[in-house]
């Protein structure tokens, strides 16, 4: 009965667990637009148990439509709920940001696919570090906080990007019973390039 109470235990730990996020960016519903309180506790208990980028647009839309546009504080606090999304995904336990970039620290100190991470990391061209403690630090200069939560999306989505490819070629080389070429520059994405995304976007 014990090892069985010990596996439901964890069982829903695994479930429960959120990632804690730092990026110094003020987080709330204000009084000033929705005044009612039990409106606004029912917001945030909303909010809390938002599972999907789909579900954040549907409460966007909706407070947008009932009390106007929302206030900086409150798309911040979505924002946050997004970036908590994609930290699970990866397994990322806790996220700092300070002026010089991101800190990140996983969840029993296990890396998904880790040998897909440290193929991207080793696209960074040095932006990106894997420290003996398991911290992954990512330069960026994040000295004006309102871009702290874009820039955060815009980095885990290439890494979620490089293992769902990284995934994809495991899975075809294991199709094909023999090793797959590939080249390297296309399977480790990096830093997105604006320019290079509009001429792509004229071109279509």
């Amino acid at each position: 009965k014990q090892s069985s109470q010990s596996a439901e235990e964890n069982a829903t730990e695994a479930q429960e667990w959120s990632t804690q996020i730092s990026l110094g960016t003020n987080v709330l519903i204000p009084e000033s637009y929705v005044p009612d309180l039990s409106v606004r506790l029912s917001l945030y208990r909303r909010i809390g148990n938002l599972k999907s980028q789909d579900e954040i647009f549907d409460v966007k839309a909706e407070c947008a439509d009932r009390f106007g546009k929302m206030p900086d504080t409150m798309n911040n606090l979505l924002e946050i709920v997004e970036l908590k999304q994609l930290c699970r995904q990866l397994n990322i336990q806790k996220f700092d940001a300070g002026d010089k970039g991101f800190a990140l620290s996983f969840r029993d100190n296990q890396v998904q696919d880790p040998d897909a991470l440290i193929g991207w990391i080793s696209a960074q061209r040095g932006k990106v570090q894997l420290k003996a403690n398991h911290r992954l630090i990512i330069k960026d200069d994040l000295a004006k906080v309102p871009v702290r939560s874009g820039q955060a999306k815009n980095w885990l989505r290439l890494w979620e990007l490089t293992r769902q490819r990284a995934e994809l070629e495991t899975k075809w080389r294991t199709s094909l019973g023999k090793p797959l070429k590939q080249d390297s520059k296309n399977l480790w994405p990096t830093e997105p390039n604006l320019s290079q995304q509009k001429t792509a976007k004229a071109k279509t």
